[in-house]
């Protein structure tokens, strides 16, 4: 299992799950478990969505107030 440092990141959250479908195929864990984990890495996602939209909400917040 992966630690949480090396899962930060869109490119980490993709190879965790290439990692989980290795591993269903290999039959080492079973679609629920690899549904739990793909449940989690969306969760994931949509986090690191929330924290770039709000850095883009900082920046255009930033430059309006420059412009004034």
């Amino acid at each position: 299992m992966k630690v949480s440092t090396e899962l930060t990141g869109p490119a980490g959250l993709l190879q965790h799950l290439a990692d989980c479908m290795l591993r269903l195929e290999q039959k080492k864990i079973n679609v629920e478990e690899a549904k739990a984990q793909a449940s989690l890495v969306k969760q994931s996602n949509n986090l690191l969505r929330y924290e770039l939209d709000v850095k883009k909400f900082s920046t255009k917040q930033a430059e309006i107030d420059k412009a004034k």
